[in-house]
């Protein structure tokens, strides 16, 4: 219901979900970025670029996943980043495209349905479930 949709409540819990997970997936950065210089922090030039890359399409990606609502407009700055995400993890090749083709099929329903809107949801939380276990 709109009502829930445009509370502060869920603003806030969006936001503490959002804080939450990047802290968690913080702790594996620093921990990868330990074991590839010896220091929990570290100044470039010693991190790998697909560690820094994989940093940044991560935190961009749980962004997302945390976000209140995502506009058609969203899809194009971050859509070029789904085939590196889905193959950091280890799962299956067939999960893998239809993960992306549950976020595409999703932003070519206009307008969006509760339906599309709980696919892309959907794939969005299980990326994020299989990044995690990466």
């Amino acid at each position: 219901p709109e009502d829930v949709f445009v509370s502060k409540p869920l603003s806030i819990l969006l936001l503490l979900l959002h804080l939450g997970c990047l802290a968690c997936f913080a702790i594996k950065w620093l921990s990868a970025a330990k074991s590839q210089t010896g220091r929990y922090i570290n100044i470039y030039p010693h991190l790998s670029p697909e560690y820094v890359t994989q940093t940044m399409f991560v935190s961009n990606f749980i962004g997302i996943c945390f976000s209140r609502t995502l506009h058609y407009q969203f899809y194009c700055w971050y859509f070029h980043t789904l085939p590196f995400l889905m193959w950091m993890t280890d799962a299956p090749l067939m999960m893998r495209i239809v993960l992306v083709g549950m976020v595409e099929y999703a932003f070519n329903v206009f307008p969006a349905t509760a339906f599309s809107s709980y696919v892309l949801q959907s794939a969005h939380f299980v990326v994020l479930a299989w990044l995690w276990m990466a």
